[in-house]
């Protein structure tokens, strides 16, 4: 058997095995009377060194020069999933308090243009999942003002319809027209609501106008046509 083929076989033999520690230690010295005996190349040494430092815990100073040396390079794919993996492991075992890397930070003027400008116009009139039509600019009934408001709010005690709590904001609760038409100012058609639930009712107006008609145990047809039901 050549010298060649036998460091083939000895390299099969030994791909996948753990060393020992006097094993490694056995290994370095021996690349490292290679490299200065000039038989080596400058790698295999970097190797050696490397082979005897793995295991051992990176001080601060050293951890902050790898950072600095590494930053700006281009991750790979098989180092982003990495560093993915290891914070879902942080996470779930507590040593990562928040989820967001962006928390406590803040962000850069030229990347707060920069949503501004690639937001712009995203969220307007028909591109608004709020969007009626524009009925929110139509006008209420001159009937319609602070006395009446205050006297829908003390009918129900100063509470919220649905919730019946108190304003948590220390603002007046909101009065919500059940049917949704500003002109249709009979009592049974007004109601308060804080003002979180109040913003909701914008959104799936159908749901909202059945649930306040059972609540109010009146018919969703009598509300429409705006009759005075007792």
């Amino acid at each position: 058997m050549t010298f060649q083929k036998g460091n083939q076989m000895a390299k099969i033999y030994l791909t996948g095995r753990k060393k020992t520690a006097a094993h490694k230690e056995k290994i370095a010295a021996t690349l490292k009377r290679k490299y200065e005996s000039g038989a080596l190349a400058i790698p295999s040494i970097l190797y050696a060194n490397a082979m005897k430092k793995k295991g051992t815990h990176l001080s601060t100073d050293t951890k902050r020069k790898i950072g600095e040396r590494l930053k700006g390079k281009p991750k790979s794919e098989k180092h982003k999933l990495a560093l993915r993996t290891a914070r879902r492991r942080g996470i779930k075992e507590g040593r990562i308090t928040s989820p967001c890397w962006w928390k406590g930070k803040k962000m850069p003027l030229i990347m707060r243009q920069h949503l501004s400008e690639a937001h712009k116009g995203c969220n307007q009139r028909e591109k608004n999942g709020m969007w009626h039509g524009g009925v929110s600019f139509l006008p209420y009934g001159s009937e319609f003002n602070n006395t009446m408001r205050r006297r829908i709010r003390e009918k129900y005690g100063n509470t919220c319809f649905l919730t019946r709590k108190e304003s948590k904001s220390g603002r007046a609760l909101a009065v919500h027209h059940v049917n949704y038409d500003k002109t249709d100012n009979r009592e049974i058609n007004l109601i308060p609501l804080q003002d979180s639930i109040h913003q909701k009712t914008n959104t799936n107006r159908d749901y909202w106008f059945a649930l306040f008609c059972h609540l109010i145990r009146v018919e969703p047809e009598d509300q429409l046509e705006g009759k005075n039901v007792a």
